[in-house]
């Protein structure tokens, strides 16, 4: 768990600092604290699920996922394709 605090913490320092060096405000220089992000929030919908009854555990789990997919779908074919089509 440190290393994962540890690791968004050194992305969000070195955005910061290069941010304040060079005025270039660019979210892609936070990618590699997405890592550890999306880890601890899959080991904190875990942890959630750990309070329900052991037969809803897998299914409310994949519920979120399912979800997201879903959206990046609709993203896709209502926003991206479109935009990119000539």
């Amino acid at each position: 768990m440190w290393i994962l605090i540890f690791w968004v913490l050194f992305a969000v320092l070195t955005y910061m600092g290069y941010n304040l060096k060079y005025v270039q405000f660019q979210g892609r220089y936070l990618f590699p604290a997405l890592i550890p992000i999306g880890l601890a929030f899959t080991m904190g919908l875990r942890q959630w699920t750990m309070l329900l009854p052991r037969a809803w555990q897998g299914w409310l789990l994949t519920i979120p996922y399912v979800g997201l997919a879903a959206l990046d779908v609709i993203a896709l074919f209502r926003m991206i394709v479109p935009t990119l089509a000539p």
